[in-house]
């Protein structure tokens, strides 16, 4: 950026190349306003003071080397003034090279006729501070000693011993009337940085007003939401003027969110999106329901019975370029309706946003609202927006959703891909035998508890489902097995979900960068498209909702994509994963949370949940939950029970201004600690459940019920007559075990009362013959090395002589992992044997005493010094090892515990 002298005569600039030749340096104006202002004073801009004074310069040639530090690093290394650092004292001020209207002086002597430049100026400054200084003081004192009556000239200051004590004390007096000044105006300058108007005054005089007013409450809100109670008590009786914790209670009293009705959610967003561009409006409407415990409840608030009530059903209103989000609606027991969702796209479209999609699961209740809304596999994929019908809002079904079901299918039934391979639970299981019983895993991500034995609870989580259908273990069934259509399906699958699942611009899958219509992101979204659309799960000859919503939304994102490169350029791309439920459940998750381990709120505490949540929100995107004071009219959705047929008159937003683009996250951040204290600010009422209603009270159950999803489906399964898959695992294949390369490992399995950690094992690379423990320990070498000198590695992208036992790192890689060198790799087999003989006297093979890291890698400093560059490579290989051992203790520990469970739950049916 361009930097230009603010003196009026001055011509340097930082784009000149004379100054940047001479050393020339600028300096911004003090952040002292006082000591800002003596600058202007001093530099004579006819101009008023300005606000921003930080963002004017002045440059060196309007200061004398007295003004600055010394720098001795400079002096001592002979820099030139280009390169050396030159630092203002805090008392400069500019006194060369200045504009200055003629001045009228009076014959002098020709000894005092005859001034440099700096000494004029010096002797400027000095008279300027004595009209500054106060009548008697040293100051005028010590003037009157240097003058003379008969000759008024004044000394030079190399031959006058007390200049120095005057410029100090000079010096004082301009602090002095620094501080002065700041005490005189304390109001406007610590409002301008921290402070309202009462919380000033309060500060200074001590006295709190009779009423804060709403600014100060809600600063004193922004406080409270991110410290505990403890900390703003103790801020509130010794640092800072805050109201108290009684005012803020009574300040958010009014902030009522009442179910069925979105007129004080409309007023907020309003205010969210006044100061927003129209491309940070546009948003997404998410849709789901939660289950709630069937009682019927008090709500103090509301002054209402609540209930009973089986589900609560929300909208939730997100940015898909930025990430603010909003619940907007909320309502018991109330399906989505083609009506309710048109009224609510109105509402938001009236407060400003620009509703551009709608995102659901493939329930019963949202598959007829799609055939509502005429949307279909076979049909459209969008609709017209009711407030502006220039506008298309696409559909879209949710990706992690769509995962899960086909997992669960996977699991129970079985899938006849579209090239005739078979994929069931029997190919899952073959695909954890790829690893045998070997501690060093290539599928190290995989556990049968996890990705196969999944019941209950276990199969709401998403991240598994997209571990299993991964491109590692596409990879792994291509190596080690024959099932080379079943690992193209996987392949398929996994690129066609990165281009649905792309959260941040920069990563390391090139599909999951943003989806911005590159062919190779079209590609893949191609063949899951046919994929989809020709699979079948077990004998049915139709597709599954599933299968319907994965055709339509691949559909919705390319309609997306070209509506918004339509109107704000080419240049645009979409984070697919804003476009999903991943915000939705996020925020049932915290509904939930919000109860400890009461996990199936009743409807009054769903209700003060969600306004505590919906609070902190706000707090966070700045936005005053005070709802008085909103000019105009906003379009809410009425009782949503019974809707209106007729549309609601949307109103036009007002113009706004267009600010510079938020950054995006990766993911959105976790819910900070202080949620847990914003409780008590705005608590939820207390509520008892009446007598002779404790029936009602739902217990939780072991296995949650079906979903909506899953309800949809029963009702097509009559069609279908195949049977589900059942587990046809093979016995694993015991492999040679390798030759010993140690002695001591040699006595232990001679010893009968040791642990013996268990022999390398698992499958053989098809094309290679490499054992399946050998390429995880090549993989675990190569981290290793990535931690240290490249002597011992090198990226899979620069690697020339790679191990054939590196093969998977190489294959798994996109330029990022390191690939050990063969001598390395040599080293990490020793070490690895020496490891297992440290741990093998104990019977779980992982030592309990302190220091465990510690003393495992002295041992093999002592033994393999001289073989390694650096001692601290030992450190990270005994530290990675470690959390190796303890993962796979605490995996044989859960599994040994879900036995013993099944064992229980069998004899107690049996009783």
């Amino acid at each position: 950026m361009m930097v230009y002298c603010a003196e009026p005569s001055c011509r340097n600039g930082s784009g000149r190349r004379n100054n940047q030749a001479s050393g020339t340096k600028y300096h911004k104006f003090p952040a002292d306003e006082v000591m800002a202002r003596r600058w202007w004073q001093v530099i004579k801009r006819g101009e008023p003071f300005p606000k921003n004074f930080r963002q004017y310069c002045l440059c060196s040639s309007h200061f004398v080397t007295a003004d600055y530090e010394r720098d001795l690093r400079s002096e001592l290394l002979k820099l030139s003034p280009q390169y050396s650092a030159m630092k203002l004292l805090p008392t400069s001020v500019p006194s060369r090279n200045l504009t200055r209207p003629p001045r009228v002086t009076t014959p002098r002597s020709g000894a005092a006729t005859q001034r440099g430049g700096e000494e004029d100026e010096s002797r400027q400054v000095q008279e300027e501070g004595e009209q500054a200084a106060p009548k008697g003081s040293s100051l005028q004192a010590e003037e009157c000693l240097h003058s003379d009556a008969s000759v008024q000239t004044k000394c030079e200051p190399s031959k006058c011993t007390r200049c120095p004590a005057l410029e100090a004390e000079l010096a004082s007096l301009k602090s002095k009337l620094a501080e002065l000044h700041q005490l005189q105006a304390p109001s406007s300058a610590l409002k301008r940085h921290l402070f309202t108007d009462q919380q000033a005054e309060n500060l200074f005089t001590g006295k709190a007003p009779y009423r804060w007013d709403d600014e100060s409450v809600y600063k004193a809100l922004e406080v409270r939401v991110n410290t505990s109670r403890v900390q703003y008590e103790w801020l509130r009786n010794h640092c800072l003027p805050l109201p108290s914790l009684s005012t803020l209670q009574r300040w958010l009293a009014d902030f009522v969110l009442a179910p069925n009705s979105s007129d004080v959610q409309v007023r907020m967003l309003r205010r969210l999106l006044s100061s927003m561009s129209e491309q940070d409006r546009c948003c997404c409407i998410m849709m789901d329901e939660m289950d709630i415990m069937g009682v019927a409840t008090y709500d103090n608030q509301l002054d209402q019975i609540l209930g009973p009530h089986k589900h609560l059903q929300l909208f939730l209103v997100s940015g898909i370029f930025t990430t603010w989000k909003l619940p907007m609606l909320y309502a018991f027991d109330t399906p989505v309706t083609k009506e309710l969702l048109l009224k609510l796209i109105k509402a938001v479209e009236g407060a400003g946003g620009r509703v551009v999609s709608t995102v659901s699961d493939m329930g019963s209740g949202n598959l007829a609202l799609w055939r509502s809304l005429g949307i279909g596999h076979d049909a459209e994929a969008s609709v017209c927006n009711p407030a502006d019908p220039s506008r298309r809002i696409w559909v879209f079904a949710d990706p992690p959703h769509i995962m899960k079901r086909l997992r669960n299918h996977i699991l129970d039934s079985v899938i006849h891909t579209r090239q005739g391979g078979r994929v069931d639970r029997a190919l899952i299981q073959d695909l954890l035998a790829i690893d045998g019983d070997s501690e060093l895993k290539l599928l190290h991500k995989l556990q049968p508890a996890t990705h196969v034995e999944v019941v209950g609870m276990a199969r709401q989580k998403v991240r598994p489902a997209y571990q299993l259908l991964s491109a590692s273990c596409a990879l792994a069934l291509r190596r080690y097995t024959e099932k080379k259509v079943e690992a193209d399906f996987f392949s398929i699958v996994d690129a066609g979900m990165d281009v649905l699942n792309a959260g941040h611009p920069a990563d390391v899958k090139l599909l999951r960068r943003g989806y911005s219509g590159r062919p190779e992101q079209e590609d893949a979204l191609t063949a899951l498209v046919e994929e989809v659309a020709a699979f079948r799960v077990g004998k049915a000859g139709f597709l599954y909702p599933f299968q319907k919503g994965l055709l339509v939304t691949v559909r919705a994102v390319r309609g997306l994509l070209a509506d918004l490169q339509a109107r704000f350029g080419d240049n645009t791309y979409l984070l697919t994963r804003h476009l999903t439920q991943d915000r939705l459940e996020s925020f049932f998750g915290l509904v939930r949370g919000r109860g400890g381990g009461n996990l199936n709120p009743t409807p009054t505490e769903a209700k003060a949940r969600l306004r505590l949540l919906t609070l902190l929100q706000l707090t966070r995107h700045g936005v005053s939950p005070k709802c008085t004071g909103d000019g105009g009219e906003t379009d809410a959705v009425p009782d949503v029970s019974q809707p209106e047929p007729d549309a609601v008159p949307a109103a036009q937003p007002e113009p706004v201004a267009v600010p510079a683009a938020q950054p995006e996250l990766d993911e959105e951040p976790p819910p900070p600690p202080q949620l847990l204290e914003l409780e008590e600010v705005c608590p939820a009422p207390t509520e008892e459940i009446p007598e002779g209603t404790e029936h009602l009270v739902q217990e939780p159950d072991d296995e949650p019920s079906p979903d909506a999803e899953e309800e949809a489906e029963r009702e097509l399964l009559d069609a279908e007559l195949g049977e589900a898959c059942h587990d046809t695992g093979e016995p694993e294949q015991e492999m040679e075990p390798r030759e010993q390369t140690s002695e001591l490992v040699s006595l232990l399995a001679e010893a009968g009362s040791v642990h013996i950690p268990g022999q390398p094992s698992g499958a053989r690379d098809c094309e290679t013959g490499v054992l399946a423990s050998d390429s995880a320990l090549a993989h675990v070498a190569g981290y290793v090395a990535r931690k240290r000198p490249r002597s011992l590695g090198a990226p899979s992208a620069h690697a020339e002589d790679v191990p054939v036992q590196a093969l998977w790192t190489r294959l798994r890689s996109v330029g990022g992992m390191t690939v050990p060198t063969e001598s390395f790799l040599e080293l990490c087999r020793e070490l690895e044997t020496c490891f297992c003989a440290y741990h093998a006297m104990h019977p779980d093979g992982l030592s309990r005493e302190r220091g465990v890291i510690r003393n495992a890698t002295r041992m093999m400093v002592e033994k393999y010094s001289r073989s390694v560059p650096c001692d601290k490579i030992l450190k990270v290989f005994v530290r990675v090892r470690t959390f190796i051992r303890l993962r796979t203790v605490n995996s044989t520990r859960r599994a040994e515990t879900l036995a013993k469970r099944k064992v229980r739950k069998l004899r107690h049916h049996a009783q």
